[in-house]
């Protein structure tokens, strides 16, 4: 079974393309809601803006505010990764 579900959403080809990304799970959805990629045309170039959603609620701050940051650091870094190899596989 996936653990992610994808849809593509756009109005129209002129218009900018989004990728959404669902959990599949209705338990893990209630904290990870869902993940979208955007790919937007600027000029003769593109941007590419990916976006993750996440509940933690105010338990969760509370009690476990540094693991929350520490989880956070670690996905912006690998964030900056993937739009590192990303640039370099759409540039090839």
């Amino acid at each position: 079974m996936p653990f992610f579900e994808d849809r593509i959403l756009t109005d129209s080809i002129e218009t900018n393309t989004r990728i959404e990304y669902t959990p599949v799970s209705r338990f893990v959805r209630k904290f990870f809601p869902k993940n979208d990629f955007f790919i937007e045309q600027k000029g003769e170039s593109c941007l590419f803006i990916a976006s993750g959603t996440y509940r933690v609620g105010w338990i969760g701050k509370t009690f476990f505010n540094n693991a929350i940051e520490k989880a956070l650091s670690s996905v912006k870094k690998h964030m900056q990764e993937e739009g590192v190899n990303l640039k370099t596989i759409l540039e090839a």
